[in-house]
């Protein structure tokens, strides 16, 4: 089956790149023959624009550039840059479509609800949704009918958490399923092959911030501290305190890298987070209110990871046991691969 996926694949965000990654290598685990379709939602584009026309104008944040885009380019459309239109999708040879995973129904960051997120468009091609999302689990008033008529046309709709799973079915009347986050359908060993050799050949503690925070600061200083470890840190762009060993040229292989070899993880990432279930790095999730982060957190028995201040950091409370994470992830992902083999036909199983 020709499979065509539309998701945030041009997004220069780890997260972005890798379920993306995931999502196409897991159907093709599948026996599909599945892509990344080059569509491009212009905010989302001009979110990221290249370094030169960028505020920051730093050399590393240019090297990061290109990393991504070498990324995007080489390893998700695999050469097949040039770009789908919205009024061009209908025209594909496609068998499936499907749309997800990451926040493709959030309107803040698409600029207004986007048609192809929604496949929105005529086609004999299946629909169907996976893993979708949006920051806020509400469904405004303005954005009840386009959801349901949208949606209506699925075969099949699941989406990342059960609080939008349920204000889908409140406001909606659409019944989805709640699936793993892409990333999570595949284990530690299908990423090594994308890693990369990195420089510091010394165990560290690793601090990836998603967005600069002073709490994740004195967490992740205090974690290092209690561990007497080296504390590497992964930012968007280099902040001006050049005492902290920074790292803000990291592309998608280089963050696979440094999280499989990380002694421990500070983070106030959603993907900080699942990665370190991956990898099975001990870590911290440093933040005050995310119900993202708490429903993963509490689905793999894992709240105790959530800290809100570094006063929460001690000695013992710096294990993390990954036993009962590993069982609730073994069994999500199966039911996450059954709703994909059912929604794709009953000719469709996942290898073993």
């Amino acid at each position: 089956m020709k499979i065509g996926i539309l998701t945030f694949h041009n997004a220069h965000n780890y997260g972005a790149v890798m379920q993306a990654y995931a999502l196409r290598t897991k159907l093709r685990e599948m026996g599909q023959d599945a892509v990344i379709l080059n569509y491009r939602n212009q905010t989302i584009e001009n979110s990221y624009l290249p370094w030169r026309e960028c505020r920051y104008e730093q050399a590393d944040w240019s090297v990061q550039w290109d990393k991504f885009n070498a990324f995007i380019e080489g390893v998700l459309l695999e050469g097949h840059t040039s770009e789908i239109k919205f009024e061009n999708l209908k025209r594909l040879a496609i068998d499936c479509f499907i749309c997800g995973s990451d926040q493709i129904w959030n309107s803040w960051l698409t600029g207004g609800l986007d048609g192809a997120y929604f496949l929105d468009f005529e086609t004999n091609a299946k629909k169907i949704s996976y893993a979708a999302s949006k920051y806020t689990f509400e469904i405004t008033d303005t954005e009840k009918k386009y959801f349901s008529d949208s949606l209506a046309d699925f075969s099949a709709v699941s989406v990342r958490e059960a609080g939008l799973a349920e204000s889908l079915l409140k406001n909606c009347q659409i019944n989805a399923r709640t699936v793993l986050d892409p990333v999570l359908l595949l284990d530690a060993n299908d990423y090594i092959p994308l890693e990369i050799p990195i420089k510091e050949d010394f165990q560290f503690v690793l601090a990836y911030y998603l967005c600069e925070d002073s709490w994740l600061d004195e967490c992740a200083r205090k974690a290092a501290g209690l561990m007497k470890l080296p504390l590497i840190e992964i930012h968007f762009y280099r902040l001006k305190d050049r005492q902290r060993y920074q790292i803000a040229d990291c592309g998608p292989a280089d963050f696979l890298t440094y999280f499989h070899r990380a002694e421990y993880v500070v983070t106030n990432s959603y993907h900080g987070v699942l990665f370190s279930v991956i990898f099975r790095r001990q870590f911290y999730a440093v933040y005050k209110k995310d119900s993202r982060k708490d429903a993963i957190l509490e689905k793999f028995g894992l709240e105790k990871r959530h800290i809100c201040s570094a006063e929460e950091i001690t000695c013992d409370s710096l294990e993390c046991r990954f036993e009962a994470a590993v069982t609730a992830l073994e069994k999500e992902r199966k039911s996450s691969i059954v709703y994909l083999e059912r929604s794709l036909g009953p000719k469709c199983k996942a290898r073993e």
